[in-house]
């Protein structure tokens, strides 16, 4: 069958779409590719965060830079590389990680039970985030990895930038199946950005109070701002007061006068999320930097506890009324606290998808208009008549939304589905989801039955109230004679010559090299292609954890 061809270099019988990132890659990002004939390998075997070319180690630092090596085995630098691991546990990062040479493949799913965790260390004195893609750094895949920042509310300068990982500037890049919470200011930030995905990850919470941050309290998870063709696909937001969904399309170009080009449009798809316990802003669409273009499908979005009366799963928002930039965008299928879908949770009416959307506060009816057929501002329509249940919102260029029809699900299937396998989960394909995960995907199947993160009806989360981090560590090194980044006995057992470094080759000329199909095999791609939403089981709490609807 088809799926077995995605992790077995003797069958090229994939279907047609492909080749992709990976083979269950979705999204604008699915055009991300490390597959070249100079690709080179970093068997990762330290946990030490250094750079030294003859130290006889390979650190995930020396990867990520793309350093040069000469022992254990000769690598040469800045090339596109694929990093695997030998080792499992927690790489402590006391200055950023700043990526810039593209070309990038993170394979955290070959890594030895329980994985890989990055985390904010003591001695990065001025706070940023320790995992940074930057300008110039295109085609980047990263899977099966956990960021957690951390508290450094330490005796350290206070920082406005605390997040455990930012891409800034880049094209063309893929996160699936990553873990990314514990932030001091957002838990995922991209910013302009071009081509990209986040998909099945686990986003949130932060580490709200007293954590670091300039402010006391700063509880915001999400930022896509701007995005030009995003992809926003089967990802757990949770937990915040603002920016469960904050996304912004357009394209940032600043004009001689320092104000941002007007009308350039972007495409941000939202679709088969759950967004949960988000008091104050659950979602929000900004036109600052362009047309935007939003097709907001398939989604959940419950409350916890407190609900802010203008909290909206689709915030429209624009205080600017001179900008020249309209609003285009696509509601359905969409449960959430102010929108049931009949057949979806036990519920048996249908709301208005529209009811979902609604002004973010300051925002006056009057400055959001739509976006003509002549790609301008049209104020023929205002306020929440920018958004339809009919018509796809589709940037010029663009002909449909950017995850395939067979991959989506209604919302009830979807956030079974992330329950079940959003997050870093995948160790040499034996599943490893940790007790930190666990614990919060158990904390929304249970509805938050304890005041776990909350004082007095607010939230107010501090690192003391959570789970933790990941905990363990593991070497296991597997014989890699050629050092292509495929075992030996996977190699031997699929046709291959462990002695000939053929990872960059294609045996079945499926457009998959054989170095891919092995990394796919670790991340059981053949398992999670197609049905994936229909496969998922577990419990579910019931429609927006037993609250009545917010209805007009």
């Amino acid at each position: 069958m088809a799926q077995s061809a995605f992790v077995d270099p003797q069958n090229g019988a994939v279907p047609p779409g492909h080749p992709r990132a990976f083979p269950s890659a979705q999204g604008f990002g699915k055009i991300a590719a490390v597959r070249s004939s100079d690709r080179v390998v970093y068997r990762v075997d330290t946990l030490d965060d250094v750079v030294s070319a003859t130290d006889g180690k390979i650190s995930l630092r020396e990867c990520l830079l793309a350093s040069p090596i000469t022992t254990p085995y000769v690598i040469p630098g800045g090339k596109p590389r694929v990093c695997v691991f030998d080792v499992a546990g927690q790489i402590v990062v006391n200055s950023a990680f700043r990526i810039t040479v593209p070309g990038l493949y993170i394979a955290g799913q070959t890594a030895p039970a329980p994985g890989i965790e990055i985390k904010l260390g003591p001695l990065m004195t001025t706070v940023d985030t320790p995992f940074h893609v930057f300008r110039g750094s295109t085609d980047v895949i990263v899977r099966h990895m956990r960021f957690r920042l951390g508290s450094h509310n330490d005796g350290r300068p206070k920082s406005q930038n605390g997040d455990p990982f930012r891409l800034s500037m880049v094209k063309r890049v893929i996160f699936d199946h990553v873990t990314s919470m514990y932030g001091t200011d957002e838990s995922w930030d991209m910013n302009s950005v071009e081509d990209v995905t986040a998909q099945w990850s686990i986003i949130g919470p932060n580490i709200c109070r007293e954590a670091g941050h300039v402010s006391t309290i700063h509880c915001k998870s999400l930022f896509i701002k701007p995005g030009q063709r995003a992809t926003v696909f089967a990802n757990l937001s949770q937990h915040g007061v603002h920016r469960g969904m904050n996304i912004a399309p357009g394209v940032a170009v600043r004009k001689s006068d320092g104000t941002w080009l007007a009308e350039t449009p972007g495409q941000i798809d939202v679709v088969n999320n759950l967004i949960f316990d988000y008091t104050v802003e659950s979602g929000l669409i900004s036109n600052e930097f362009g047309h935007a273009y939003v097709n907001y499908v398939g989604n959940t979005v419950f409350r916890s506890g407190y609900l802010a009366p203008n909290n909206f799963p689709i915030g429209l928002y624009n205080v600017n009324a001179a900008s020249p930039n309209g609003f285009k965008i696509y509601a359905s299928g969409n449960s959430t606290f102010r929108t049931r879908i009949a057949g979806e949770f036990g519920q048996t009416t249908s709301d208005d998808q529209r009811l979902a959307a609604g002004l973010i506060p300051g925002t006056l009816a009057a400055n959001v208009c739509g976006i003509g057929t002549n790609g301008k501002k049209d104020c023929s329509k205002t306020g929440t008549q920018v958004v339809s249940t009919t018509e796809l919102a589709l940037v010029p260029g663009v002909s449909g939304l950017s995850v395939d029809r067979d991959a989506m699900g209604t919302s009830e299937q979807a956030t079974r589905a992330i329950a079940a396998f959003a997050g870093a989960n995948m160790c040499r394909g034996e599943w490893c989801r940790d007790k930190t995960d666990d614990y919060f995907i158990d904390d929304f199947r249970t509805c938050h039955q304890l005041p776990r993160f909350r004082e007095g009806g607010v939230l107010q989360i501090g690192e003391v109230g959570y789970p933790g981090y990941m905990g363990g560590s593991a070497y296991l090194p597997l014989k890699d004679t050629d050092h292509d980044g495929m075992p030996d006995d996977w190699e031997t057992a699929h046709g291959l010559n462990p002695s000939v470094a053929d990872g960059n080759l294609d045996a079945d000329r499926d457009g998959y090299t054989n170095l891919e199909e092995y990394l796919s095999e670790m991340a059981k791609d053949d398992e999670m292609t197609t049905g994936v939403m229909a496969k998922a089981t577990g419990a579910l709490p019931a429609y927006n954890c037993g609250f009545a609807p917010v209805l007009p």
